[in-house]
């Protein structure tokens, strides 16, 4: 057998301080050990394809960097994709059938409410599983269960940063509100939002008033008689929980109305760099968001180096959105745990994930 040196690499491309070993393998010299069979389930079409093709990106550049350094433990990673197109019965359906084909690692579904059902099956199918955007507090709260792990950031540190930056940035803003789909996801975002905004805005000696959400519906097509009432609302700062498709037209829909020439701060929490890809100079004024992963806050992690080079040369796109990093993430975790337990069972993928 030949050897190949185990080596590490510190940092995490999802912006924490985790390392992450790059793998060490032995290949056998007749290399006739079965592929390592994940299953990545992401909606790939309709409306919230958005958040589900850089997550299938990310996850193949992390198994072609894997892969190319010899495997994990001698074997190859092999990715069985599946789309979902966003619906939680799909994703759950999908699960169990991949699971039947005998598949017991899954990463992928970036949205809360596809993970929330396949993550509640994943004991009975005796699966792992990775989520890759979702940050809602429930998954590790009252629906937790410890098949389930998330390589994405959670709303309560993603709100508190938020709302930091938005006291400093704007100290004068005297009115808060938000709009969201009126969904599990949207609401878990703005209660934490909404209380950090008056505690950071409170330690500057200023009292805020939190103004009540505008609801939408997932996979809303016009936004006007949202943007209408948030017109008219006396808010002069907002936040948006608005995935996908959703997201995007709301932001292109707002500059007929003027929306961001009325506040004086927006906040978006889910598009991080689509927004500005895809409205260029029709972006909105004023408007923050957040990303997962940025390249730039990574510039000496061999990973974060190569998954940009990756987007640049397969995709044309020096810009890959935040999300691309947690399907690598996602992938790498998996390999990552397999090779310290040599050993692809749920139960040993359990422990060296914790």
């Amino acid at each position: 057998m030949t050897k190949i040196t185990r080596r590490t690499m510190a940092g995490a491309l999802a912006g924490s301080a985790v390392a992450l070993p790059l793998l060490s393998a032995t290949r056998r010299a007749n290399a006739q050990d079965a592929p390592i069979r994940m299953a990545v389930i992401a909606p790939l079409s309709g409306n919230s394809a958005v958040t589900g093709k850089p997550v299938r990106f990310g996850a193949e550049v992390a198994r072609d960097w894997i892969n190319a350094h010899g495997g994990v433990n001698g074997r190859k990673i092999e990715l069985v994709i599946r789309d979902d197109r966003g619906d939680p019965k799909q994703t759950v359906g999908t699960a169990r059938e991949l699971q039947g084909d005998g598949i017991n690692i899954f990463v992928g579904a970036p949205l809360t409410a596809e993970a929330m059902a396949v993550t509640a099956i994943m004991p009975s199918l005796d699966a792992a599983y990775i989520a890759t955007g979702t940050n809602a507090d429930q998954l590790t709260h009252e629906l937790y269960n410890p098949n389930f792990f998330s390589v994405a950031d959670n709303n309560y540190a993603r709100c508190k940063a938020f709302a930091l930056l938005m006291a400093q940035k704007f100290p004068d803003i005297t009115r808060w509100g938000a709009i969201f789909p009126d969904v599990a996801a949207g609401h878990s975002a703005w209660t934490p939002m909404a209380k950090f905004l008056v505690e950071f805005y409170g330690e500057k000696g200023r009292k805020i008033e939190i103004i009540d959400p505008v609801l939408t519906t997932l996979g809303a097509q016009d936004f006007k008689p949202a943007l209408s009432r948030l017109m008219a609302s006396p808010l002069d700062g907002m936040l948006s929980v608005l995935f996908g498709a959703d997201g995007m037209t709301f932001w292109q829909q707002q500059k007929a109305f003027g929306l961001d020439r009325k506040l004086k701060a927006m906040g978006d929490y889910a598009l991080n760099l689509d927004i500005p890809k895809a409205l260029g100079k029709n972006s909105p004024n004023g408007l923050w968001s957040v990303t997962q992963w940025f390249y730039s806050a990574h510039e000496n992690n061999a990973l974060s180096k190569d998954l940009l080079a990756q987007s640049i040369a397969r995709n044309n796109d020096p810009y890959p959105p935040g999300i691309t990093a947690l399907g690598h993430s996602g992938v790498m975790a998996f390999a990552a745990a397999i090779a310290k337990g040599r050993s692809t069972e749920t139960k040993a993928l359990i422990a060296n994930l914790e």
